[in-house]
């Protein structure tokens, strides 16, 4: 491929021009609630996924001086992250409907931070990593302080950024000690560069610390998690349905790209590393969540031993734990993005469905939408047949595979015991009485988004291999 090729950036292009189209129709548009942005923003991301699979590459290729790959893994989770983008974007629609945001600037900033992920799963540099993670954080922290009479929320988006600026800072510098290791940014030299530094040992050692705490950060992993449970809780649960889904499945990118592309030569070093951070962040996760009695704090410690289970797919050292990892962080941010879609739903201006008390009754006053709750607790839980077993079980079989048996009994372990607050959800909804009564917001379009999405996770549990034959083909496993 000529080292100057602009065709593999063509999703890139086409979702900056729909980031700065929508700016322009929201300077001159009338509307107040911006639905002709929003009518663009999902055009364009169904566009770019009927571009994307229509120019699927049948081998690996770099481009613009090896700082940029086109390859199977890339454009699989280019179009995930637009799918859980899209449903994301229908529940802040109509979240932010009589309420003071600025609805285009929203659609506007979303894009953007989707034009990062993309940069991020697609980088050879790291440079190029840097940029997609910065492109993708900066409108975070705008989105999160976007509802301009929420204090929480402003509180919420000064601790990201403050976390995020510090995640950078180590990124940046162990980013700087491997250049000058390696002499290089790019990753295949700096891959190729691991071979001849065992002098350098400590150094790689030193580095690999750094670069790893930035990606737990990002992961929410512990002990780098402080901020999650606080950003969940204050951001507007709309954003908070896009933050923690879509995210996610740009971290995984980055650690494959870094981890994998770039220091596979260095297992030896940072697989203790994600060993530790995962074994703390699966217990401590799954214990602190029984304590919560806010859905969001709940969901947020949840999230954190989820992300410990995926990142076990990594210690197992072989493509099929790869694959399996890139199962489990799609199948969550479908499950994450549901179950923040669900409060949404459940809210309206004024007051927001955000304790265990509030679910109380909803299985008399609406069994619907309580067999929806049920839904994405139960897949959450990792119980058949709903698509949060499959991924999970992968994992396990991929530990014991690697001769990892007490580590995958150790996981199993904390599965059962974080079944305990998922099944206090479904307890609630069905068997405490009411204290309010429920009200939800009257729009078809998440009414279908809601529905689509919970069953969506009962239909792919019963043919998982939908999803996971795409991520062992992304490795070049079939």
């Amino acid at each position: 491929m000529s080292e100057f090729n602009i065709n593999p950036l063509l999703p890139e292009i086409f979702l900056l021009t729909l980031a700065c189209i929508v700016l322009i129709f929201d300077l001159y548009s009338k509307d107040r609630d911006r639905q002709i942005c929003y009518l663009i923003s999902q055009a364009g991301f169904v566009a770019v996924i009927l571009f994307i699979l229509g120019d699927l590459p049948s081998a690996r290729l770099t481009t613009f001086n090896d700082t940029f790959v086109h390859d199977t893994l890339s454009q699989y989770l280019k179009v995930t992250l637009l799918v859980i983008g899209g449903v994301a974007m229908v529940y802040g629609r109509v979240f932010m409907r009589n309420r003071r945001f600025l609805k285009g600037e929203y659609y506007s900033l979303a894009i953007f931070a989707l034009l990062g992920m993309f940069v991020m799963v697609s980088a050879n540099h790291l440079m190029t990593l840097y940029l997609g993670l910065e492109l993708l954080s900066l409108p975070l922290y705008a989105m999160i302080a976007m509802e301009r009479n929420s204090k929480l929320g402003v509180e919420a988006a000064v601790k990201y950024f403050v976390t995020g600026a510090v995640a950078s800072g180590f990124l940046l510098y162990g980013l700087s000690f491997l250049y000058g290791i390696t002499g290089s940014l790019s990753l295949s030299v700096i891959a190729e560069s691991m071979t001849q530094t065992s002098d350098k040992l400590y150094l790689i050692q030193f580095t690999l610390v750094f670069v790893i705490a930035a990606i737990a950060f990002k992961l929410g992993l512990v002990p780098f998690h402080m901020w999650l449970p606080d950003v969940y809780q204050g951001a507007p649960v709309s954003v908070v349905a896009f933050l923690a889904s879509a995210p996610k499945i740009a971290a995984f990118g980055f650690t494959i790209r870094f981890l994998v592309d770039g220091m596979a030569i260095a297992a030896d070093i940072w697989q203790p590393l994600i060993l530790t951070a995962a074994i703390l962040s699966i217990g401590l996760g799954n214990l602190v969540a029984i304590a919560q009695s806010n859905l969001k704090r709940m969901l947020a410690y949840s999230g954190i031993a989820h992300m410990g289970y995926f990142i076990l797919g990594f210690y197992s050292g072989d493509f099929g734990g790869y694959a399996a990892a890139m199962f489990y962080v799609i199948s969550y941010a479908l499950m994450a993005v549901a179950a923040f879609g669900l409060l949404v739903f459940l809210s309206r201006v004024g007051f927001e469905y955000e304790t265990l008390e509030d679910l109380k009754g909803l299985g008399r006053k609406n069994p619907w939408y309580a067999l929806m709750m049920t839904f994405v607790m139960v897949s959450m839980a990792g119980l058949p047949p709903f698509i949060g077993f499959w991924p999970k079980l992968e994992i396990f079989r991929s530990l014991v595979a690697a001769g990892h048996w007490p580590l995958a009994v150790y996981a199993v372990v904390f599965s059962l015991i974080g079944l305990f607050y998922y099944l206090r959800v479904i307890k609630v909804v069905y068997f405490d009485d009411a204290d309010q009564v429920f009200s939800f917001l009257p729009s078809r379009s998440i009414r279908f988004a809601i529905t689509f999405n919970c069953v969506a996770l009962l239909i792919l549990g019963l043919i998982p291999d939908t999803i996971y034959q795409y991520c062992l083909k992304a490795f070049g496993m079939m």
